[in-house]
C-alpha cells in the first residue's frame, strides 16, 4: 500500500505541487470461487500494517451487512489492493436546521401521481436553479433540472445542501394504517414487488459460485403469499425454474407445516418431483415474518455444477444413480445452519466448495428479498400482503382470461419427432381453446426412456404454459393467476410425465422441445402467428477434467467439473429472421469463453457463428455456432454430451426450410454420440456444430436486400444465395 500511495501522490503532485492530498485505501475481497468482489475501506493503520485477521473480520462484517450471513468453511481471496489519492475536497457542513413550514413555492403547476394519496394531484413545479443551500421544497412537488426530475409526494420534503446534493426526507407515513389502498397504489406496490424480486435474483448472481448461475443466469427467484401462490417473479431466470417453482412452494408448506415455521428458518430440496425437475436444481424457500406474523415466502432455484452420482448427464438408469437426493427439510433452523447437511453435501460432490457455496448464495438471495420486502411493507404501512395479493391475482387472472376469450374456440393437434437417447422420441400435443382456459394434453407421446432424458410433469407444465403465455398473453406479469388458465395434462409414465424413480437428469433436453410441439398445434388454430422450430434444447455439455492417466501428469495438473451453456439458432418468425445463437425457450445466456476457461483446465479453441445453418425462407432461421473444445497440457477429460437435433433438425414453417443439424466429432473426424459420457484423451479435441433454426415462408419471397445483407455479414454463402434463394447476378 505504501508503494501504491507513493505512486498515486506523486502523480497528484505533478498536477498541483502544493495541494493537500488525501488517500483512500481499499481491498477488494470475495470468497474463493465467487465472481464478484466486495470493496473494503481501510484506515491508515490497517493499510500500512495489513493484518489478515482484521481483513477477514472487516470482510465478514460487510458481507453480513449486504447479504445477511457469512459462508462457513471457505477461503477468502483478496483480488485487488487499491489507493485513491486526491486533492482534499472543500469541507461543506450539512444543513442542520430545516424549516419545513414555509418551503419554496413554484411558479407553475402540473399533475403528478402521489402514492401517499393513491391519486393524481396538482403539485408545484420548482426549478433546481432556484434552490440554494438550506432551501426547502415541501411535497407534493416536482423539482426539475436539465437531465432529471425529482418527484416529491406529500409524504416527503427536500432540502438542498451546500455540496449540491438534495436530501429527500420523509415527513409522514406513505399510506395511513388501515386505509384501503386504491387501485393505483396497488399497481405501484405490484411494480415495487417485481423490483424487489429482481434485486433478490441479482443478489444470487453476485454471490453465486457456479458460472452457470452468475454468467448464464440459470436461476429463478419469486415472492409468494402465505398460501404459496406466486405473486411476482424475477425477470432474470428461466421458465423451467420459475414456472416449476410456482408449484414447489406448496409442497414445502405441506411438508414443513405452518405451525413449525419460525423466523430465521430456511428450507431446501432438490426433489425432481417437488422441486424443478432434476437433482441438480436446488430450491430454497424462506418464510418471511413481519412483526412476528408470517406474511409470505421467498423462493429461489439454481443449477449446481455437481450433485454426486454419475455426474450431470443422461447415462443413469434411475434417479438413484443421478446423485444426492435432499427431501424437503430445514437448511437453517431458527438462524442456525444445518452443519450435518452441509457436511453430507460436501462429502458427496466433486466440487464441494462451489456446491456448498451455492447453497449459501441461494440462502442469501432469499434473505435480500426478505429485507427488501419488509422495507416495502414498512414504507407502505402494510401489516400483511393479503389485499395486495388479492389485487395482483384477480387482475392477472382477469387480464389473461380476456386474452384467451378473444381467441376463436377450437381444437388441434401437433406432433414433433426428436432424437431421444438411443431411439427417436415423438411428442404429441392436443390443444383445446375453450372459454376461460386452454387445455394442453400429451396423449400419444412416447413412453419412458431407459436413460436420463425423462421429464417430470412439473417441468412439462412449466414449458407448455410458457409457450402459450408467450404467444397469447406475453405482457401480463407471470404469477399463479396468470398461469392458472393454462391446463397441462399427460398420461403417467410417458416421457413428459415421468414418475419416480425414472432417471431425469437431462429433463431439459426433452422439456425445451415442448414449446415447438405446442406451436405446431397452435399454428393450425392461429396461422402466421408462431415461429418456426428452433434449436430448442440448450447445447450444453459438461467436461470432467483430470490429470492424464496414460503417462505421468505434470505436478500442477488438477481435477475440475466445467459446465457450459450454449445455444443454437431460434426459429424464424412470421415477420422477422430467427435470432442467432439465442436460447429459446430457456432464456439463459451463452457463457463467455473467458469465464468458462477460468473454472478449470479447459480450452475453448473456437467459438463462432455457423454460416448457412439457418433454414432458408422468406425469413431466415437463426444461426447456430461452431465450438472446438480441448484441455490444457497434461489433462484428459470425459465429455458429457447433452445435444439434440442431430438426426431431426428444426423444421421450417409455412414453406420455410429446415435448419442445419447438430454434429459432434473428434479432431480426426470420427463421430461422437449426441448424448452420453465419452472419453477424450490428452491433446484430443471435440468439434461441435450447433443447429440452426427453421426458416419461415417461401424462400423465393425473401427481400433481395436481406439476402445481400446476409452475404455481407457472412451469415450465408454465395452458393446458398444462388441455389436456395435464386439470387441472380444482376441483383448483386
Amino acid at each position: 500500500m505504501s508503494e501504491l500511495e507513493s505512486e498515486a501522490t506523486s502523480f497528484v503532485r505533478s498536477c498541483d505541487r502544493d495541494a493537500e492530498i488525501q488517500s483512500v485505501y481499499k481491498v477488494y475481497m470475495r470468497y474463493s470461487g465467487q465472481g464478484e468482489e466486495i470493496p473494503i475501506t481501510l484506515d491508515t493503520e490497517q493499510a500500512i500494517n495489513p493484518d489478515m485477521k482484521t481483513f477477514q473480520k472487516l470482510f465478514e462484517e460487510k458481507y453480513v451487512k449486504l447479504f445477511g450471513r457469512t459462508v462457513d468453511g471457505l477461503d477468502i481471496d483478496i483480488t485487488v489492493w487499491s489507493v485513491n489519492s486526491t486533492t482534499a475536497p472543500e469541507v461543506v457542513s450539512p444543513v442542520e436546521k430545516v424549516d419545513v413550514s414555509n418551503g419554496i413555492k413554484g411558479q407553475s403547476n402540473r399533475e403528478i401521481f402521489d402514492p401517499a394519496l393513491g391519486e393524481a394531484i396538482t403539485s408545484n413545479i420548482i426549478s433546481r436553479s432556484e434552490m440554494t443551500a438550506g432551501s426547502t421544497v415541501i411535497g407534493p412537488a416536482a423539482i426539475c433540472e436539465d437531465e432529471t426530475t425529482i418527484i416529491l409526494p406529500s409524504s416527503r420534503y427536500a432540502v438542498a445542501q451546500a455540496d449540491g446534493c438534495i436530501d429527500v426526507i420523509r415527513q409522514g407515513a406513505e399510506i395511513s394504517a388501515g386505509k384501503p389502498s386504491s387501485n393505483v397504489t396497488n399497481q405501484v406496490m405490484w411494480n415495487r414487488l417485481i423490483s424487489v424480486v429482481e434485486e433478490q435474483a441479482q443478489a444470487l448472481i453476485r454471490t453465486a459460485f457456479s458460472t452457470s448461475v452468475r454468467e448464464a443466469g440459470d436461476l429463478s427467484a419469486g415472492i409468494y403469499n402465505t398460501k404459496g401462490e406466486m405473486l411476482a417473479q424475477a425477470v432474470t431466470g428461466t421458465p423451467g425454474h420459475v414456472n416449476a417453482m410456482a408449484e414447489s412452494v406448496g409442497h414445502f408448506i405441506c411438508r414443513i407445516g405452518y405451525d413449525s415455521m419460525r423466523e430465521g428458518d430456511v428450507y431446501v430440496t432438490n426433489d425432481p418431483w417437488e422441486g424443478t425437475g432434476h437433482l441438480h436444481d436446488i430450491t430454497i424457500v424462506t418464510p418471511s415474518f413481519h412483526k412476528g406474523n408470517l406474511v409470505g415466502f421467498l423462493a429461489c432455484t439454481a443449477h449446481v455444477v455437481d450433485i454426486g452420482g454419475r455426474g450431470f448427464g443422461a447415462d443413469a438408469n434411475s434417479v438413484y444413480e443421478e446423485g444426492l437426493h435432499i427431501p424437503i427439510m430445514r437448511f437453517v433452523d431458527k438462524g442456525v445452519v444445518n452443519s450435518t447437511l452441509v457436511e453430507m453435501i460436501r462429502t458427496n460432490v466433486r466440487e464441494p466448495d462451489q456446491v456448498s457455496g451455492d447453497f449459501f448464495a441461494l440462502t442469501t438471495c432469499n434473505e435480500v428479498g426478505h429485507r427488501r420486502l419488509i422495507d416495502m411493507m414498512k414504507e407502505f404501512s402494510l401489516s400483511d400482503l393479503n389485499d395486495l395479493s388479492k389485487f395482483i391475482l384477480e387482475n392477472s387472472r382477469s387480464a389473461t382470461l380476456e386474452k384467451i376469450n378473444a381467441l376463436s374456440k377450437g381444437q388441434s393437434t401437433g406432433t414433433m419427432t426428436i432424437d431421444g437417447y438411443s431411439q427417436p422420441v415423438k411428442l404429441c400435443v392436443s390443444l383445446d381453446i375453450e372459454q376461460d382456459r386452454i387445455v394442453c394434453d400429451f396423449e400419444g407421446t412416447s413412453g419412458l426412456d431407459k436413460k436420463g432424458i425423462n421429464v417430470p410433469l412439473v417441468y412439462t407444465k412449466a414449458y407448455a404454459c410458457y409457450a402459450l403465455k408467450c404467444a397469447i398473453a406475453p405482457e401480463i406479469p407471470n404469477n399463479a393467476a396468470s398461469l392458472a388458465p393454462f391446463e397441462v395434462t399427460a398420461p403417467e409414465n410417458t416421457i413428459v410425465n415421468a414418475l419416480h424413480p425414472a432417471p431425469v437428469a437431462l429433463r431439459h433436453v426433452i422439456g425445451h422441445m415442448i414449446p415447438d410441439a405446442v406451436y405446431d398445434a397452435l399454428d393450425k388454430l392461429i396461422p402466421e402467428f408462431v415461429p418456426a422450430e428452433g434449436a430448442g434444447t440448450l447445447c450444453n455439455f459438461q467436461v470432467s477434467l483430470r490429470p492424464r492417466t496414460d503417462q505421468p501428469a505434470p505436478d500442477d495438473a488438477t481435477r475440475a467439473e466445467v459446465l457450459t451453456f450454449n445455444s443454437g439458432g431460434s426459429g424464424a418468425r412470421p415477420s422477422s429472421d430467427g435470432m442467432n445463437a439465442t436460447a429459446f425457450p430457456s432464456g439463459v445466456m451463452t457463457m463467455p469463453v473467458e469465464a468458462t476457461e477460468h473454472t478449470g483446465p479447459i480450452i475453448i479453441w473456437r467459438k463462432e457463428l455457423r454460416p448457412d445453418s439457418g433454414g432458408v425462407g422468406k425469413y431466415r432461421g437463426g444461426l447456430g455456432q461452431f465450438m472446438e473444445v480441448g484441455c490444457t497440457h497434461g489433462h484428459e477429460f470425459d465429455f458429457s454430451a447433452m445435444f439434440d437435433r442431430v438426426d431431426h433438425p428444426a423444421k421450417g414453417r409455412q414453406g420455410g426450410q429446415p435448419g442445419k443439424p447438430t454434429t459432434v466429432q473428434r479432431e480426426d473426424g470420427s463421430l461422437m454420440h449426441g448424448k452420453g459420457r465419452q472419453f477424450v484423451p490428452s491433446e484430443g479435441r471435440v468439434l461441435l456444430a450447433f443447429p440452426g433454426g427453421g426458416g419461415y415462408g417461401d424462400p423465393a419471397e425473401r427481400d433481395p436486400e436481406l439476402i445481400k445483407k446476409d452475404l455481407s455479414l457472412g451469415y450465408i454463402s454465395q452458393d446458398v444465395a444462388e441455389q436456395d434463394y435464386g439470387y441472380e447476378a444482376d441483383e448483386k
